[in-house]
């Protein structure tokens, strides 16, 4: 008696490529997706994390933003203090490739940081006493605008090169007294009536705090 042979048939084995092939279809972007999260939450943290913290430090201390036009004598020191800490830490980052800031406004060989005042908002605006956005530009994808040439470093075309803002914000009640600091990124900036850049890091690619 012969003994029968056992095994798949082809239709079996198409069913389960098919079946792979749509599970990779699915995982794989959610994965790139997920490692370039992973990066930008570096940026978020060097960048927006650090500019909420002693921006808004400086305003309770001062009752301005650093970015304040016309802040004179220790006042203008003091802020200039802030920015370029904030501004150093955030060119530290992995993924912005800058260089330490000399100013106000400051652009790096391989990146840019740049400050600027919240107009529009202020002492008479419901719900916000002052503000100040941050835009960031992301590295390119060369290994010269990385600072390590690490290969891991290198950012995917779907955010190389182009712009992640912040903004931070003193909000306050109806007496116009501060009740505590907002930070939005992403295309959240425009809550506060920040123009966002029109080659901007699209929300999927920032962490959940930025979306």
């Amino acid at each position: 008696m012969k003994k029968l042979q056992k095994g798949f048939t082809l239709i079996e084995l198409m069913i389960v490529v098919a079946i792979i092939g749509i599970l990779a279809a699915i995982a794989v972007p959610a994965y790139l997706d997920y490692t370039i999260r992973a990066k930008m939450s570096d940026v978020v943290l060097n960048c927006g994390a650090s500019m909420r913290t002693q921006f808004a430090e400086f305003h309770a201390d001062k009752g301005v933003m650093p970015t304040t036009p016309g802040l004179v004598g220790s006042q203008a020191r003091a802020a200039q203090s802030v920015l370029d800490s904030v501004g150093l830490g955030c060119a530290e980052s992995k993924y912005t490739a800058g260089q330490a800031p000399a100013a106000l406004n400051f652009s790096f060989a391989n990146g840019k940081v740049l400050f600027a005042n919240i107009s529009g908002v202020g002492a008479n605006t419901a719900g916000v006493n002052a503000g100040s956005q941050l835009t960031v530009k992301l590295q390119g994808q060369t290994a010269s605008d990385r600072p390590s040439g690490e290969p891991n470093e290198q950012l995917s075309s779907a955010v190389a090169d182009k712009f992640v803002q912040f903004a931070v914000v003193a909000l306050q009640d109806a007496n116009n007294n501060v009740t505590g600091y907002d930070l939005v990124c992403g295309e959240d900036v425009q809550t506060y009536g920040v123009t966002v850049n029109g080659d901007h890091v699209k929300g999927k690619f920032l962490p959940g705090e930025c979306r």
